[in-house]
């Protein structure tokens, strides 16, 4: 599989639509930290929640007591699920491939692509998708956001700081862009990435933004 060079004024769209061997367009970075902090911070909740709930298992006879006092330990299991879904639908690289199709008509399919998702299980491996680059969508302007976590990444030099960028990671998931699958949902990319194929700009290219799917906290993410 080939990596192409950085180029501002190309048409990736054409290029990439037209290719006669896969090219390497997007591999995720590893998140081996963010799955142990997440999950580690999922078992820390789980555990409050029981903590908090226990002591009144002895009074189970005043019903509105319990429902009172399981309200915490209810928004604490929430927490707990909303952190351990942090690492969860995680796609793990995106290519172009080969397709007659999609080179004589580019505008109308755009390049095929070979999507590979991360494991959700161990031991068993998921099935690279093939899809067309017209039938996903994106939420965020990439460019952007490759631009601006690229830069944060450069200032992170110590343990505590990358430790910190995963633990925001975790919680506001600004470093995330969500893709649009049909019948496969939302899925995630991690930006910038370990490879991002000129600086993020072949996937808004080919991408189709959908500003429905932007939620609120990231609307300034989104294109003007």
């Amino acid at each position: 599989m080939s990596q192409l060079g950085v180029d501002s004024r190309a048409n990736w769209n054409r290029i990439l639509a037209s290719t006669r061997e896969p090219i390497l367009i997007y591999e995720a970075a590893s998140y081996r930290q963010l799955h142990l902090i997440s999950y580690t911070s999922m078992g820390m909740f789980v555990w409050l929640a029981k903590f908090n709930f226990e002591p009144y298992l002895a009074y189970t006879s005043n019903m509105w007591l319990l429902v009172v006092a399981s309200l915490p330990s209810l928004m604490w299991i929430t927490m707990a699920g909303y952190l351990a879904t942090a690492p969860s639908k995680l796609i793990r690289s995106i290519s172009a491939i080969p397709s007659k199709e999609a080179a004589r008509n580019p505008g109308a399919f755009g390049p095929l692509l070979s999507v590979e998702f991360g494991q959700a299980l161990p031991f068993i491996k998921p099935r690279p998708l093939q899809i067309h680059a017209a039938d996903m969508t994106r939420d965020v302007n990439l460019v952007y956001q490759v631009q601006q976590l690229s830069s944060a990444e450069t200032a992170t030099t110590s343990r505590f700081s990358a430790i910190r960028a995963d633990v925001l990671r975790m919680i506001n998931r600004r470093s995330f862009a969500y893709l649009s699958i049909p019948k496969g949902g939302l899925w995630k990319i991690g930006l910038p990435g370990k490879f991002n194929l000129d600086n993020g700009s072949a996937l808004d290219q080919i991408l189709r933004l959908d500003s429905k799917r932007t939620p609120w906290w990231r609307s300034n993410l989104r294109e003007s």
